[in-house]
């Protein structure tokens, strides 16, 4: 046998070993959540450390990470929310184009009462009340929002 081809069979056999003890290592790791996986309790829980920085398994970085996502979910949403709140609040004129749309769109559906369902500034604050523009001409100009400042 050359010498090449018992360099290929030690190293044959060495990644045998390794996927061996790899497939056991995952297998051991799996275990308390086989019952789930198997449909025989779907109840089961496994207890898993969330460690990012220096995780012994898979599952405890993809846990740390998971966690960490869903409160991100959360406050990007939160920051988004209010951020278009406060677009709108600093320009009144695409405030005013954005409810002609919105109206003009509701009309079309065949909606018994188009306009604001209710939950608008001029019901629970101190604004006016609103009124459609029937020419479709937005009746806040943007010279009349920059003065009204």
């Amino acid at each position: 046998m050359s010498s090449s081809k018992v360099i290929e069979l030690h190293m044959f056999v060495a990644s045998l070993i390794l996927a061996f003890i790899n497939i056991k290592t995952l297998q051991s790791e799996q275990h308390p959540c086989e019952p789930y996986f198997l449909g025989q309790n779907l109840d089961q829980y496994a207890v898993v450390n969330a460690d990012l920085t220096h995780p012994s398994s898979a599952a405890e970085a993809a846990v740390a990470l998971e966690i960490s996502f869903e409160m991100a979910l959360w406050i990007a949403l939160a920051i988004h929310a209010v951020g278009v709140e406060i677009y709108l609040h600093l320009t009144p004129a695409e405030a005013e184009r954005i409810r002609q749309v919105s109206y003009k769109r509701q009309l079309e559906a065949g909606m018994r009462k188009p306009g604001p369902a209710g939950i608008t500034s001029d019901r629970f604050g101190n604004a006016k009340p609103w009124t459609p523009d029937e020419k479709g001409h937005t009746p806040v100009t943007l010279q009349e929002s920059h003065s009204a400042q």
